[in-house]
C-alpha cells in the first residue's frame, strides 16, 4: 500500500474515499449467484471473486481494509450507487435481502472509517458522513422506479440509510431519492436520483415527464441558495449524463441532459465537481465551456469494486480543497482480479500519470485531444480505463474515434458530428452531398433528351403536313391523301391552293360531238363538285382530321384542339 495522499499539513486541503458499484452478491459460488454460470458457481479457488462475477463479501472487506490502510481518517466517504448485486429480483426473498445488503454495507463502511462524524469546520454530527446515491441495481427490478408519491422503494431505502442521514435528509430520499449535506465549512454534496433520467428507466413515460419527483426544481433551488451563501457543491449520482462509450448512446434521455445543462449554466460558479459511477470503468468527460456557462468543474466516473465487466476492482482516494471543493488530485488503487489473493497497490496518481496541470475541464479536454493525437497518451488512457486489467483488448481506429468523440461531446448530435465519415477524416460526408447532386443532374439530362426528341418528332410532322416536298427523297413525287368530308381525290404536288380563289382554274376544251358533250357535261359536273369541295375546305365548320401517309416518323394525328388561322383562311397549321 501507498502512504496517505493527505499528509500535506495544509488545513485547507483534505482527502476523501470514493467508491462505486460494489455490487455485493451474498450468493457468490451458489446457483443463486448474480451470474449463475459455471465460472461463478464452481469458483472455490477464487474466494475473493473473479472476472465475470459480482463481488463476494471477502472482496469488499479486502477493498475497505486496503482503503483504510491508505487513508485511515477521510473527511467523508462517497458511494456512487449500485451497492446491490445484479439481478436482485432473482435473489431468494429479494426485498428483505436487498435491504440487508444495503444495511450491511453501511455497517462495513462505518467499521472501516469510524471517525467521519467530526469534519473540519462543521459542527459534530451523530450521522456518519458515509453518503450514498441510489443506483439502478439498488431497485428490486433493474431501472424500475415508479414516479409517484410515497414510493415504497424510496421509503425503504431512506430507512436503510438511517444511520447516515438526518430525519430531514431521510424525508428527501423517501420523497424523491435525493438529498443535500454540508460536508465542510464551504462544501455541500447534492446527491441526485439519476435512475429516473436514464434512457433505460421503466416504466417509461410517453411523453417524458418534465421534472420527475420535482428534482430539477429542487436542484435549482439548492444551487441558488449555495450561491447566496458563497458555498460550493459536488453533484453526485450513479448514472452519468454522458455519451456511453460502450453502447454509443446517451445514458440519460437527451431532454434531461439539456435540462441539467441549463440549470448548471445558471449556477456554474458554484459547481466544483460532478462525480458518477455506473460505467464500471475509469473514465472522464469534457464539454465546451459554452455548454455550462463557463463552468470548469470536471466530470469524473469512478470505476467499480465488482470485476464483472472485465476490469480490476479499485477504489479512489481524492485530495481536494476544503473551502472551494476543487479536486486537486486523486490516486487509483486496484488489485489484479486474476490472482487468487488480493494484492492492492497504487495504480496511478492522476496529474502525474496523465501529465496534466490540474483536473479541471480545460486540462481534461487537452488530455482528450492528446488521446486522439498521441499514441503514448492513448495507451495510458486506455489502460487506466479498465484499471490495468491484463486481458483488456487494444483500441483500434474505430474504437479510438468513438472514445474520443465520447470524451469530448455530451449530446448525441455533437457526438455524431464528431465521428469521421467513411470518405474523409474531417467528418465531411462526400457521398451524402455528391450522390444527390449526380441523381438530380441525370434526371435533368434525361428530361432534356426526352423533350428534345418529342420536339423533333412534332416539328417533323408539322413540316410534313405543311410542305409535302420536304419528305420526298431524290426528287420523287409523294402523293398525299386528304381525308375530307367529301369524296377522296388525288392531287399532285404541283397543284396549289389559291387563297383568293373560290375554285380551281378549269381547262379549255375543243368543240365536241354529242358523245363528247355528254362527257363534257360529266366533266363540268365533276368540276362543280371539285369547286364545292374546295369551298368547304377553305372555310370548314370544324377542323377536319388529317392523316398523312408516307411519313417516315409514323402516322401523325392532328389534335382536336389544333388552332385555326386568325384570318379564317383554309386552315393551314400554325408554324411554331
Amino acid at each position: 500500500s501507498s502512504s496517505s495522499s493527505s499528509g500535506s499539513g495544509d488545513a485547507t486541503q483534505g482527502s476523501f474515499v470514493l467508491l462505486s458499484d460494489l455490487h455485493y452478491d451474498p450468493f457468490y459460488l451458489t446457483t443463486d449467484s448474480a451470474i449463475a454460470v459455471q465460472g461463478c458457481v464452481n469458483a472455490a479457488s477464487m474466494p475473493y471473486g473473479k472476472a465475470g462475477c459480482d463481488s463476494p463479501l471477502q472482496l469488499i472487506e479486502s477493498a475497505l481494509q486496503a482503503a483504510h490502510s491508505v487513508l485511515a481518517e477521510p473527511d467523508f466517504v462517497l458511494v456512487l450507487g449500485d451497492s446491490v448485486r445484479h439481478e436482485a429480483s432473482r435473489m431468494p426473498q429479494e426485498a428483505p435481502t436487498l435491504g440487508m445488503i444495503v444495511r450491511n454495507l453501511t455497517d462495513l463502511l462505518h467499521q472501516a472509517f469510524p471517525n467521519t462524524t467530526h469534519l473540519p469546520g462543521v459542527e459534530a454530527s451523530p450521522y456518519w458522513s458515509i453518503l450514498n446515491t441510489p443506483g439502478n441495481n439498488d431497485m428490486l427490478q433493474d431501472y424500475y422506479l415508479q414516479v409517484q408519491p410515497n414510493n415504497p422503494q424510496l421509503q425503504a431505502l431512506a430507512q436503510d440509510w438511517n444511520q447516515t442521514l438526518s430525519p430531514a435528509e431521510q424525508a428527501d430520499v423517501a420523497r424523491g431519492g435525493f438529498f443535500a449535506r454540508n460536508l465542510t465549512a464551504g462544501l455541500t454534496v447534492l446527491s441526485l436520483n439519476t435512475v429516473v433520467y436514464s434512457s433505460e428507466h421503466v416504466p417509461a413515460s410517453v411523453p417524458l415527464l418534465d421534472d420527475p419527483f420535482g428534482q430539477f426544481a429542487w436542484l435549482d433551488a439548492q444551487l441558488a441558495a449555495l450561491r447566496q451563501q458563497n458555498r460550493f457543491a459536488y453533484i453526485i449520482g450513479h448514472i452519468p449524463p454522458i455519451m456511453d462509450s460502450y453502447n454509443r448512446a446517451s445514458d440519460w434521455h437527451v431532454q434531461y441532459v439539456e435540462k441539467l445543462m441549463a440549470i448548471l449554466s445558471q449556477h456554474s460558479s458554484v459547481i466544483s465537481a460532478l462525480l458518477f459511477g455506473h460505467l464500471h470503468h475509469d473514465e472522464f468527460r469534457t464539454y465546451a465551456p459554452s455548454q455550462f456557462g463557463g463552468m470548469t468543474a470536471p466530470i469524473l466516473m469512478t470505476p467499480s469494486i465488482t470485476p464483472i465487466y472485465a476490469n480490476n476492482p479499485s477504489f479512489r482516494i481524492v485530495t481536494y480543497n476544503r473551502i472551494t471543493g476543487q479536486i486537486l488530485d486523486y490516486e487509483e488503487h486496484y488489485t489484479d482480479i486474476t490472482q487468487p489473493t488480493p494484492q492492492w497497490k497504487l495504480g496511478y496518481r492522476a496529474k502525474e500519470y496523465f501529465k496534466i496541470l490540474d483536473l479541471q475541464n480545460p486540462s481534461l479536454r487537452r488530455l482528450a485531444t492528446a488521446f486522439h493525437e498521441d499514441e503514448e497518451v492513448q495507451d495510458k488512457v486506455w489502460k487506466a480505463r479498465s484499471v490495468f486489467y491484463s486481458t483488456e483488448t487494444s483500441c483500434d481506429a474505430d474504437c479510438q474515434a468513438n472514445y474520443y468523440c465520447c470524451l469530448t461531446n455530451m449530446l448525441p448530435k455533437d457526438y455524431a458530428a464528431c465521428l469521421p465519415s467513411k470518405d474523409h477524416a474531417s467528418g465531411f460526408d462526400v457521398a451524402a452531398v455528391v450522390v444527390p447532386v449526380v441523381i438530380v443532374l441525370l434526371v435533368a439530362v434525361a428530361l432534356i433528351v426526352f423533350g428534345w426528341k418529342r420536339y423533333r418528332s412534332h416539328m417533323r410532322a408539322v413540316y410534313d403536313l405543311m410542305d409535302p416536298e420536304s419528305s420526298a427523297a431524290g426528287g420523287e413525287e409523294d402523293e398525299q391523301l386528304l381525308v375530307l368530308d367529301g369524296p377522296i381525290r388525288k392531287r399532285s404536288d404541283s397543284t396549289e391552293f389559291d387563297d383568293d380563289a373560290q375554285e380551281h382554274q378549269r381547262p379549255t376544251h375543243a368543240p365536241s360531238t354529242p358523245a363528247q358533250s355528254s362527257a363534257a357535261a360529266d366533266a363540268d359536273a365533276e368540276a362543280e363538285a371539285e369547286a364545292e369541295m374546295h369551298r368547304l375546305t377553305a372555310q370548314p365548320a370544324s377542323p377536319p382530321a388529317v392523316r398523312q401517309q408516307g411519313n417516315s416518323f409514323g402516322d401523325y394525328h392532328k389534335d382536336d384542339d389544333t388552332e385555326e388561322d386568325d384570318d379564317g383562311d383554309d386552315g393551314d397549321i400554325i408554324m411554331f
